[in-house]
């Protein structure tokens, strides 16, 4: 049996099969399906990261707004109850 237009170029080793659709075997459907979702999730952990990144920036300076400007003041810290402001007591600590 000929090789369908994928197994041709994955060159996989992956064996075609008798189902063919649009000169695709379902075998090599499959695989083209596992190599896109693997990409997309690559490309959404990425985009996860920078929004995560993002927001971690945007809730420091709210909280800077929220208290004066001053995070890192001691008197601050000491009685500030934002989780933020706790692990810098902590650390501190």
């Amino acid at each position: 049996m000929e090789p369908c237009s994928l197994g041709l170029t994955f060159r996989d080793a992956v064996t075609c099969n008798d189902a063919r659709v649009d000169g695709v075997c379902h075998n090599h459907e499959v695989i083209a399906g596992l190599r896109q979702h693997a990409v997309d999730a690559d490309r959404f952990e990425l985009e996860n990261r920078q929004l995560r990144q993002s927001l971690t920036a945007a809730q420091g300076i709210i909280h800077e707004g929220l208290h004066g400007g001053k995070p890192t003041d001691p008197d601050h810290q000491a009685a500030c109850e934002k989780p933020s402001c706790r692990r810098i007591r902590a650390a501190l600590a």
